[in-house]
This record gives structure tokens, sequence and C-alpha cells, in this order.
């Protein structure tokens, strides 16, 4: 997944809504040079009782721009693990229900940061690593379908949802 500049103003970027069990979210990109957001969100609208447990945050790409202020909300959190993310520009979560590790704050250098246009593919070559230091530092993920966001076939150690 790719995502720029969503979640206007206060809004969610990624929206746990419900319980959520042994979950993988991995190799997104998500860019936030618009909007003060919350880059992960967990609650439960419906006002059940069940809490999500055993998310597992892998080889994202988490950009705040601008000085805009990025967060996360584990309202709704048993656990969760963030392990080999990119923080750039952001601290990575500090509450204890997320275990945080192997954490990278480099510059992605994206190829054009904060571009918006239209078309998927047009989108996704912009925000993509080819010239950046990210490329082999994620770790593997078992099976992550084999290709980035553009179909380019994946190895076992990229970061984000594109990587050239």
């Amino acid at each position: 997944n790719l995502s720029v500049n969503d979640g206007k103003d206060g809004g969610m970027v990624i929206d746990v809504t419900s319980s959520c069990y042994d979950s993988q979210i991995y190799n997104n990109t998500i860019y936030c040079g618009k909007y003060d957001v919350r880059a992960v969100n967990f609650v439960n609208y419906d006002g059940g009782s069940n809490e999500s447990k055993n998310t597992v945050f892998t080889n994202n790409i988490f950009y705040a721009d601008n000085g805009k202020k990025v967060t996360f909300n584990f309202n709704r959190l048993e656990s969760a693990t963030f392990n080999h993310n990119v923080f750039f520009n952001m601290y990575p979560p500090s509450d204890p229900k997320a275990k945080v590790s192997g954490s990278i704050t480099e510059d992605p250098k994206f190829k054009q940061a904060g571009a918006t246009g239209n078309g998927l593919e047009a989108m996704a070559k912009k925000y993509a690593l080819s010239n950046s230091g990210l490329l082999n530092k994620g770790v593997a993920v078992s099976n992550n379908g084999g290709k980035d966001l553009l179909g380019n076939k994946l190895g076992g150690n990229i970061m984000g949802a594109v990587f050239k």
C-alpha cells in the first residue's frame, strides 16, 4: 500500500476498528506531509470489549514531512510488534503494548517526496527507493506475495511498497 497525505487533520491512516488477531501489516509506505495524523489507530467503534493482539508491523516506511505530527493510538490494543520499520522525522510508538525493535530513522530518499498526482503507477514511481540506502535493510516476510506495488519481483529484504 502507498498512502500519501491520507488521514486529513487528526484522521487515521491505518485504522483498525474492531478486534484484529495475529495479523501482519508489512511493506507499506506512509507519507504524511500535509496533515497531522495518527499513522496507526486501534479502536473499537462498536463498543465491544475485544482488543486487538499479536499484530506485527514489518518493513513499513512511516515518513513525516514539514514538521507534521504523526502519532499512534493503541487504545484498544493488547499487543503489537513493530519490527524493522522506518520512522523518518518522527518517533516510533512508545506505548508499552507495542514492542519496537530494529527501527530505522534513515531518510528513504524517495524520488519525489511530497509529490501527488493521478494514477497508481505514476504515484508509486515517485515513492520508489531505487537510490535509497534502505534497499536491502528490510527483513524477510513469509508469504509476502512476491511483488511490490508495481509488480516488481521482491527479494526478502525490501522496505516499503515500491523499490524501483
